[in-house]
């Protein structure tokens, strides 16, 4: 097993065998940020003030934010980032970040799947807006948070 050390090279944190190759390491690292761009963009859906912005956070790392739309003389950014990895990664983060945000559980139009682009995570949003449901339907009938939690997820409380 070779032993590998760690190297800061033009700002970056990079595991090699040396720093020749920790520098080759960081140059196809911007090689690719070059290529795949670092421009942020924006995701939203009509009918949604809620938006995201994803962006490159480091050579190798996107991210994104959200922000709630609703107050357009202010909006109000959520209170943290999210480093996701790839581009793709951070985007299909956001969407589901963002799903969830706009899900309204009085307002069955407002499901929130509008910003989800593939069906797996379609999937994956149904299932927590099911799960909401559930947990919403449990506290209606007058159970704590705790046993709705638990009811919802399919446990049975005693």
């Amino acid at each position: 097993m070779k032993k590998s050390n760690q190297f800061t090279i033009a700002g970056q944190q990079v595991e090699a065998r040396n720093k020749t190759e920790a520098q080759e390491t960081v140059l196809e690292d911007l090689a690719c940020a070059e290529s795949e761009g670092w421009s942020p963009f924006t995701v939203s859906a009509v009918g949604y003030p809620e938006y995201g912005i994803v962006f490159r956070q480091a050579l190798t790392q996107w991210g994104y934010i959200t922000v709630d739309g609703k107050h357009q003389d202010k909006p109000l950014f959520c209170g943290c980032t999210h480093c996701i990895g790839s581009k793709e990664d951070a985007e299909r983060s956001c969407r589901l970040h963002l799903a969830q945000i706009g899900y309204d559980s009085d307002d069955p139009l407002k499901t929130g799947e509008e910003f989800i682009l593939n069906e797996a995570n379609r999937k994956q949003h149904a299932s927590w807006v099911n799960w909401q449901n559930r947990y919403k339907h449990f506290r209606s009938l007058g159970h704590t948070d705790s046993a709705s939690h638990i009811m919802a997820s399919g446990y049975t409380y005693k």
